[in-house]
């Protein structure tokens, strides 16, 4: 999928598949901490679970190059909240969300106020870009028409898409 975009290399970490595995998708298999410091785009895209809660901290954040982004399409929970707030508020990196720790969103959450953070609402893995734009622009013309949007994900719906005892767990 990062063919079009031509990157030098991919770094991949992962602690199930194999070297080979990974070797054959033209990436290179690597420690985390190295595909931490060497990555100038680290993606995070896995679910929750005990060995990933949480795993991105301030020392992890901290060991990013300078200008480094971070892709988060994966589970809030992946990165902690305040060191990434912390982080943010450096304008050291730059982020992109797809999740949060509390969804919907408030209107009155911090994150609205980094202009180094992109945002998007909750819909990485909606399928193909042919579909996605059009429903984009249709939910944005029902927001601002101030109808009910389509694709918004509420509390119930959240909580059946993740492990609740640890989508709750914060530190």
């Amino acid at each position: 999928m990062l063919a079009p975009l031509h990157p030098k290399r991919i770094l991949v970490h992962s602690s199930h598949a194999s070297e080979d595995e990974i070797h054959a998708f033209g990436a290179r298999k690597v420690p985390f901490e190295s595909m931490l410091t060497e990555s100038d785009i680290v993606h995070c895209l896995v679910g929750v679970n005990q060995e990933n809660l949480h795993r991105l901290g301030a020392r992890e954040l901290a060991l990013l190059k300078d200008g480094a982004a971070i892709v988060n399409c994966g589970r809030a929970g992946l990165i902690q909240e305040q060191p990434l707030m912390d982080a943010l508020a450096s304008k050291r990196i730059s982020v992109v969300l797809d999740v949060y720790y509390t969804e919907p969103l408030p209107e009155d959450s911090a994150l609205y106020s980094f202009d180094n953070l992109i945002m998007t609402p909750h819909n990485a893995g909606f399928p193909g870009r042919e579909l996605f734009i059009p429903f984009l622009l249709d939910e944005f013309k029902r927001f601002f028409a101030g109808e009910k949007l389509q694709g918004e994900i509420n509390r119930s719906r959240f909580e059946s898409m993740t492990d609740e005892c640890l989508a709750k767990k914060r530190e």
